[in-house]
């Protein structure tokens, strides 16, 4: 499973998968937070978890943070996070 941002559309499914232009990492919480995307192109560095669950845990880690106050001054400036927004997605995954 890949993701740096959502995977938007077919194009970007296939590169993803298939380019050896794309760097895949095994996702590490602290790269993945602070790597910066462009939404104009497809992305170039992606990161890789091993299955659902792992990312689901990966989720309530980063749930745990945020309630923890760890996530108040990643990657400040634009985009913002909302925390509305934040929250329904947390609720939306469990």
């Amino acid at each position: 499973m890949y993701g740096s941002g959502l995977l938007s559309s077919y194009g970007e499914i296939e590169h993803a998968v298939e380019s050896p232009e794309v760097q895949r990492f095994p996702i590490q919480l602290e790269w993945a937070i602070n790597q910066g995307f462009e939404i104009d192109r497809y992305q170039p560095l992606l990161f890789v978890v091993d299955s659902f669950d792992h990312l689901f845990s990966l989720v309530d880690r980063l749930e745990q943070w945020m309630k923890a106050g760890k996530l108040n001054h990643v990657a400040p400036g634009e985009p913002g996070v909302d925390e509305k927004d934040l929250k329904s997605f947390l609720e939306a995954v469990k």
